[in-house]
């Protein structure tokens, strides 16, 4: 095995979200939390070590803590939705954001 990558990606109306994913693609075995604004993380644990055993992992990974990590992607989109509303103005009674219905 020289590369991999492991994903897990959410539906959210029509479109598709990457949610994590564990990824070989700049040399090294790294995760991307997306509902962090971390970027990606080395997974030093594997470093050195054959890649079919951090391959496992982030399967084994994935598979027993998706709803979490499903969880904690809703929870983040849901803050940032909520910061750029108050950005914006919206939701603001007093002036700046639009009228409701």
């Amino acid at each position: 095995m020289g590369r991999f990558f492991v994903n897990l990606s959410c539906r959210v109306g029509e479109e598709y979200h990457e949610v994590i994913r564990y990824d070989t693609a700049h040399g090294y075995v790294h995760v991307h939390r997306f509902w962090e604004s971390v970027g990606m993380q080395r997974w030093r644990r594997y470093e050195g070590r054959p890649l079919s055993e951090a391959f496992q992992a982030a399967y084994d990974d994935l598979k027993a803590n998706w709803e979490r990590y499903l969880e904690l992607y809703k929870s983040r989109k849901a803050t940032t939705k909520r910061k750029r509303k108050d950005l914006h103005g919206q939701g603001d009674k007093e002036g700046g954001g639009e009228d409701e219905p």
